[in-house]
């Protein structure tokens, strides 16, 4: 396992369903974004056997832990466009925060307002993140951030924030595989409790979502559980 932000991975041996302040209180922008000169390669997911996901990532003081998929022809190798997919998941993960302190203001789960993302007509949550104004954009315009139950499991508002804080710093520590993603999350003891992608919108078609030239984002219907 290489040094800096990588942490090493050990199954995690309890469940952790709140938030994780650890991982939102770093004061990091897209500013902090360096593209090496050298493609050193992230951790490669050894765990992983159904071959689907190439990267695992994991987060400090949480039992939440992902497998990531770069899958996209968009910046991999590029690394340019690593501030556009960074910006994307952080307005996710603000939005999980934003709604825990809804559900916590309405006495759901008080005080952290944790709790299933399911909805009463949905077992998914899905975030259209603008980027369009950011320098460089290649012409995306926004970023689309799908999460989803798995694997006969729900999926927590706590456990998907922690998820895509993780996935930030695996942007941060590695912009040259920032790209349109497939993602698993996995947590402490339950394994794999979710799943989704980070696709692109594009200016002047912004109906569709890609994660490749022509390839329209959705989820592989036979996507492993680890």
């Amino acid at each position: 396992m290489r040094s800096g932000h990588a942490h090493p991975f050990f199954p995690p041996q309890e469940q952790q369903l709140t938030s994780n302040p650890s991982l939102s209180d770093s004061p990091v922008t897209t500013a902090d974004i360096v593209v090496p000169s050298q493609d050193d390669g992230p951790p490669q997911a050894t765990t992983d056997q159904s071959g689907y996901f190439p990267y695992l990532w994991c987060g400090a003081g949480t039992s939440t832990y992902v497998f990531i998929d770069p899958i996209g022809s968009y910046g991999y190798n590029k690394g340019t466009i690593a501030p556009i997919f960074w910006t994307g998941l952080d307005g996710a993960y603000n939005a999980t925060q934003n709604a825990m302190t809804s559900r916590a203001a309405t006495n759901q789960n008080p005080p952290t307002g944790d709790g299933s993302i399911d909805g009463p007509h949905s077992t998914s949550q899905t975030w259209l993140i603008p980027v369009g104004n950011i320098t460089g954009n290649s012409g995306i315009q926004y970023i689309q951030v799908f999460g989803q139950d798995s694997n006969h499991q729900k999926l927590t508002w706590g456990v998907y924030g922690a998820a895509l804080a993780i996935m930030k710093e695996f942007v941060l520590s590695y912009p040259l595989y920032a790209d349109a993603t497939y993602y698993q999350i996995n947590d402490g003891k339950w394994g794999t409790v979710g799943n989704g992608y980070v696709g692109i919108v594009l200016e002047g078609n912004t109906t569709d979502c890609y994660l490749k030239a022509n390839t329209p984002c959705s989820m592989p219907s036979d996507y492993p559980d680890n």
